[in-house]
């Protein structure tokens, strides 16, 4: 049975359970994950100010400022938050800001991009 879709579904727990341990829905992925991949696609957007863009689930203020220090610390952004050449670099791969600042790395300060 699919979740939206008529079948039969096999609980491995009981209702009881259910009812008073599960929740009825999961927070949003937005409350829940990293949002440095975020922040940086938003900037490369030219969202000058993501604390005030209007979202349908609204992140914390802290959550939104551990992602911009963690790109000010990959070198993504400078001192004013703007992205750098390097951060556009990074909006180019399809993976987290930390694992897209290795593989730049080794491309261009260690020369190494085949073994990584």
């Amino acid at each position: 049975a699919g979740r939206v879709g008529p079948g039969k579904c096999y609980r491995l727990y009981t209702e009881a359970h259910m009812m008073s341990l599960m929740p009825a829905t999961t927070a949003p992925e937005i409350l829940r994950t990293d949002l440095s991949s975020f922040v940086l696609m938003m900037k490369a957007l030219g969202v000058d100010n993501v604390i005030l863009f209007d979202m349908m689930t609204q992140p914390s203020p802290e959550s939104i400022s551990h992602a911009l220090e963690c790109l000010y610390a990959l070198g993504a952004m400078n001192d004013e938050c703007d992205l750098t050449s390097l951060g556009y670099k990074m909006c180019e791969f399809p993976t987290e800001p930390r694992i897209s600042r290795m593989l730049l790395s080794s491309l261009y300060d260690h020369h190494c991009a085949e073994e990584v």
